[in-house]
């Protein structure tokens, strides 16, 4: 009996040391695989998906089976930190393809998901998730016009949550739950009589379904200080969406010509109706 259990706990040993070996030659492998080769099929293809320039510096492994790319930048415009990619494999018994990232700041975090069917299968939505902790907007600045990106400034944390058919984002489904504060953010609208508004604290609660966007609550102090909810009627066509909004706001001196009817020193009670791109401020 002691011959055959020291058999045993031998084949075990022979076993465990069998199975470390592989586990090193696949990190050992994975850590000194050429990944610059892949620089320029990821370029390319970031490039065709977000219809930007993207460029990348450099391709590092990152564990445990992730790569980094660091020296991003999209647009022209350089993002801080790096970004980091990994896959995910659960979804894979759902027939689903995922894939996981995270952008480090020296001081603040993007972290999300994206899964995607995979084969022919219609009508399967694209699901992802995104969490922001003091995220600094700057590294949204490649993904809008340069006008837009030289007013944009800020601090950016909480959670967004979408379901959506590829290219009918408008018509998904999804929720939003978002803290801006130090910040300045842009107006797409050149119809209003300002083209953006400082920022201390925004406070930014919503929810998406069957192509309204459901605005529960912003509260904002900055510039301006106000609350503002309603819908907006999302298009295809962005600056095409329906506003039905209506909120109070304490305008600061010289912005009281504004509104129709204005409160001096008080909340003054407004809407706003038409599109994004010709908003209607009353």
């Amino acid at each position: 009996m002691p011959r055959l259990r020291g058999q045993a706990g031998s084949g075990w040993a022979r076993f465990a040391l069998t199975v470390w070996v592989v586990i090193c030659l696949v990190l050992f492998s994975f850590m000194r695989f050429p990944y610059e080769v892949l620089k320029g099929r990821i370029e390319a293809s970031a490039s065709q998906s977000l219809n930007r320039p993207v460029r990348v510096t450099g391709i590092k492994a990152s564990l445990p089976l992730g790569i980094r790319l660091e020296g991003l930048s999209v647009g022209g415009q350089s993002l801080p930190g790096s970004l980091i990619l990994a896959p995910r494999f659960m979804p894979l018994l759902r027939g689903r393809l995922g894939l996981a990232f995270k952008s480090l700041q020296p001081d603040g975090s993007l972290r999300g998901f994206v899964t995607a069917p995979f084969g022919n299968r219609p009508n399967q939505p694209l699901v992802m998730g995104l969490e922001a902790d003091n995220l600094d907007v700057g590294i949204f600045k490649g993904f809008v016009s340069p006008e837009t990106a030289e007013l944009l400034s800020g601090r950016l944390s909480g959670r967004v949550d979408l379901a959506f058919e590829p290219g009918e984002l408008y018509r998904g489904e999804g929720s939003f739950r978002l803290n801006f504060k130090n910040g300045n953010l842009p107006l797409a609208a050149s119809e209003l009589p300002f083209d953006s508004i400082g920022v201390k604290n925004l406070d930014f609660v919503a929810s998406l379904s069957r192509g309204t966007l459901e605005i529960e609550q912003i509260d904002l102090s900055g510039s301006l200080t106000g609350s503002l909810s309603g819908k907006v009627r999302l298009r295809r066509e962005l600056a095409r969406s329906r506003l039905s909004l209506e909120g109070e706001a304490i305008l600061p001196p010289g912005m009281e010509n504004v509104l129709e009817n204005p409160v001096a020193g008080g909340k003054s009670h407004f809407s706003l109706s038409g599109t994004l791109a010709k908003p209607n401020l009353k």
